[in-house]
């Protein structure tokens, strides 16, 4: 009986060992080859030459409204960093991306993500969702912008953490990031 739950455990830290790895890595050449799509239905991929922050965001998600703002403010911030802004699923047309863009000012690429492709490869569940990756493909930090949303309709009177910034910050100095995920709040991504 011993064995068989010895057996059992090994199965089960290997598999989670296996896919926590996944969650911190992912390959340069695949990032490479998923085709999105400009607001202009033009085709395009994210070519990783420097570290990158992958916005996932909905047009009709209050968050990602809410967050646009700030998000500007941090591409501006941090020049040497490609943030991208991913609209994933077949749900939003170019022209509800556009429309957000430029009610926002957003100031960074806005490309839609009409198979998924990105967005389930690199295993981002809702929207706003920010992924910081080096151009290896190494996961830096994954999941809130900041504490404000502490769940769906809660926020807080006061920002306390920064987390985006404090990573991309930490990177830049090339200090270790502290925080290198925290589970995002947000609208559930999916394709209806």
């Amino acid at each position: 009986m011993k064995i068989k739950w010895l057996i059992l455990g090994l199965i089960f830290f290997t598999w989670y060992s296996v896919n926590a790895q996944v969650l911190k890595t992912v390959s340069p050449s695949v990032i490479q080859t998923i085709k999105l799509r400009t607001t202009g239905n033009e085709v395009f991929t994210i070519p990783l030459k420097k570290p990158s922050v992958f916005v996932f965001l909905a047009p009709d998600c209050p968050l990602s409204k809410n967050y646009a703002p700030l998000l500007n403010s941090l591409a501006k911030k941090h020049p040497n960093i490609n943030f991208y802004g991913i609209f994933p699923g077949k749900s939003y047309s170019f022209k509800e991306i556009s429309d957000y863009g430029k009610d926002y000012a957003v100031s960074f690429p806005l490309l839609s993500d009409p198979l998924m492709q990105l967005s389930e490869y690199t295993r981002a569940k809702v929207t706003p969702e920010v992924i910081l990756m080096d151009q290896k493909g190494i996961i830096l930090y994954r999941g809130l912008i900041d504490n404000w949303a502490v769940s769906l309709g809660k926020k807080r009177q006061v920002v306390t953490n920064h987390y985006l910034d404090q990573a991309i910050s930490l990177y830049e100095m090339g200090k270790p990031i502290t925080i290198t995920h925290t589970d995002p709040v947000g609208c559930l991504i999916n394709d209806i």
